[in-house]
Formats: C-alpha cells, structure tokens, sequence
C-alpha cells in the first residue's frame, strides 16, 4: 500500500537555571534546634546542596532541646537576604534526605518579597510542597519576580510536639527558560 502515516513529534527544552548564593545570608528565622546528624543551624539551608546538613525549625507550640517555638498559631518562617536584587520564577525546596518521615517536613509555604528587608510584598500564597522523596522539589510561581530579600511563611505538615522539627535541607531560586 502507499499509504504512509505522518507524526510530527515537538520537543521542548526547559532549562532551569539557579541562581549563585554566593553573598546569601539567613538573616531572621523562627528559632532553630540541633540535630546529630543534619544540624540545624539557620545557615545550613544555603549551603551545598549535596551535604546532608538542614536548617531545623522549632515547630509553633512546642520547644526542642530547650529552645521554645513560635506561639501556637503563629507561622514558622525564614528570611534570605540574596545580597542583591534577583530575578526568579521559582524556588527549588530539597526535604532531609536522613530524617524522612513526612511529619518533620513542610506541606505549604506563601512566599514574599523586599528590596529593603522593611516592606513585604506577597509573591505567591499557600503554595503546596509536595512531602515527597527526597530530590528537589520545584514549586513554580505565576510571574517572575525580582527582590533582594525572599520570606517564605511555612505551614508544617505536623504540629504534633513529638516531632517538634521541622527539616529544610537546601532552598535555591531561579528561573525557567
């Protein structure tokens, strides 16, 4: 037969391209615990991604190791100062790969803006993080934005006070072309 069947196949390349954290700093978060194994020093969130060290925030309500949480209700939450303005589409949120139970991990997150670390401007609400595995998790925004300082409000996936951490392994911004 002559008859032949034509499919026109069409690849997208997407790149995602992370910004350098070279001048980044965790200039203000919710009081942090210790770990053993990961840590839990504030900045422990920016640093190579391959190490296994975290960022441990003490849960709302709750102390750890005698270091007291937020008050029950209140948002856990974490500031970066990026040094300079950056331009970003994204973040890329990387749960502990050591403690991976779902109940020491975030499930939602709202994310701000500020050029001056004074007046912040809401980028993205309650955005949803997956609990997951343990590679990095890519939670995208609508717009690209662009700011000095990033805030991320986070709501855990337990506020049960035998679990009172919460474990961040590495945030990164960036953007997609």
């Amino acid at each position: 037969s002559n008859l032949s069947d034509e499919t026109e196949i069409r690849v997208e390349v997407i790149r995602y391209t992370m910004a350098g954290r070279e001048s980044w700093s965790v200039i203000d978060n919710t009081p942090t615990g210790t770990h053993a194994t990961v840590g839990g020093a504030s900045e422990l969130l920016i640093d190579d991604p391959s190490f296994n060290s975290c960022i441990a925030l003490v849960k709302p309500g709750v102390t750890s190791g005698g270091v007291q949480g937020p008050p029950a209700g209140t948002p856990m939450s974490f500031t970066i100062d990026m040094g300079a303005a950056t331009t970003f589409d994204h973040v890329m949120i990387t749960h502990s790969n050591y403690i991976t139970s779902i109940s020491y991990r975030m499930k939602q997150a709202t994310f701000y803006g500020s050029d001056d670390n004074v007046t912040y401007t809401q980028i993205e609400a309650a955005k949803t993080v997956s609990t997951s595995g343990t590679a990095p998790i890519r939670v995208a925004f609508d717009a690209s934005h662009s700011c000095r300082y990033i805030k991320a409000e986070i709501v855990p996936y337990s506020t049960a006070s035998y679990d009172p951490l919460l474990y961040i392994r590495d945030l990164q911004v960036g953007t997609t072309s």
